[in-house]
């Protein structure tokens, strides 16, 4: 028999063309393995490279589809066995940093009398920075006189800076930089008062000194003490508001400047922060810059100092 499309000899039982592959018996089913059976060799091969390619097609079409849902499938939802291979394939690591806490460091206890309407009212509100109780003075860079003693006050620790004559007993604060300043309790003892309380810069008697503070002169009134380079002109000034220090009483006294160049001084009775002095210096670009220290000294009587404490402003 005569294949009807190429001309070819076929066998009888043939139903295509071992040739041309054209099916020379029709009403007859046949599968795809016996059509690619009777093909011709030279027509096997592409049509099986057809098949394999459409084969690794349709695996690579379904990797992309699964790789989309993992993409947009929150990681919550992501069971673990996927996020356990992800992590053995992965050769990257990736250091993370532990969360931080949101709760701030404690404040370091200070006395609430020491920040009433009157202090907020002329400086604000100040951060407590560092408030010392007086356990000790080996562990502080404070600057103080042989006599100065850490005694008893009602169970609490205190200093005391007692008188030596010229103000040669004192007591002063390791450097700090403008928009801080020192918020303290302070007491009197004794019958006479010979004392400076003040912030100061530079070296004393030279040009470049400044100091700004009160002082209490025989008195228990406070009178400024404010000194540039080696003119004191501005000192001895009755100071603004109605206190009169009084022996053996707690007082609140703040000292402190701002970058701009304002300085304030101020003391209240604790009892009644409504009875106060006060003293405001503004010396613009002049005074706001380099370090200054406090400074407590004493020629009569005793002075005592508690709840000492560096703030900013």
């Amino acid at each position: 028999m005569k294949c009807t499309n190429c001309g070819n000899e076929v066998t009888e039982s043939a139903v295509f063309c071992g040739y041309c592959g054209h099916q020379v018996k029709s009403g007859t089913t046949v599968t795809s393995k016996e059509i690619i059976t009777a093909l011709p060799t030279s027509k096997r091969k592409p049509l099986i490279v057809l098949w394999i390619g459409l084969g690794i097609l349709c695996i690579i079409v379904l990797l992309m589809v699964i790789g989309s849902i993992r993409r947009n499938t929150p990681i919550a939802e992501i069971p673990p066995e996927y996020l356990k291979q992800d992590m053995e394939e992965s050769t990257t690591v990736i250091e993370t940093a532990a969360p931080q806490s949101n709760a701030s460091l404690p404040l370091p206890e200070i006395d609430p009398l020491l920040l009433p309407s009157v202090v907020t009212q002329y400086i604000g509100t100040p951060q407590i920075e560092v408030v010392e109780h007086f356990n000790n003075l080996t562990d502080n860079e404070w600057y103080y006189s042989n006599n100065v003693n850490i005694v008893k006050d009602q169970d609490e620790n205190v200093l005391e800076i007692p008188g030596l004559q010229d103000l040669k007993g004192y007591f002063c604060s390791p450097e700090f930089q403008l928009d801080q300043g020192i918020l303290t309790k302070i007491k009197l003892s004794g019958s006479e008062h010979l004392m400076e309380f003040f912030i100061q810069q530079n070296k004393w008697d030279t040009p470049e000194y400044k100091r700004f503070g009160g002082s209490i002169y025989q008195t228990d009134q406070m009178i400024t003490n404010i000194w540039e380079g080696t003119d004191n002109s501005q000192s001895n000034q009755v100071m603004m508001g109605n206190l009169n220090l009084m022996p053996d009483k707690w007082y609140g006294l703040f000292i402190g400047g701002t970058k701009n160049g304002k300085f304030t001084f101020l003391t209240w009775d604790l009892e009644d922060p409504n009875t106060f002095v006060v003293q405001q210096l503004d010396k613009n670009e002049a005074w706001a810059t380099g370090l200054w220290i406090s400074c407590f000294q004493v020629g009569i009587g005793n002075l005592y100092l508690d709840d000492y404490s560096m703030v900013s402003l």
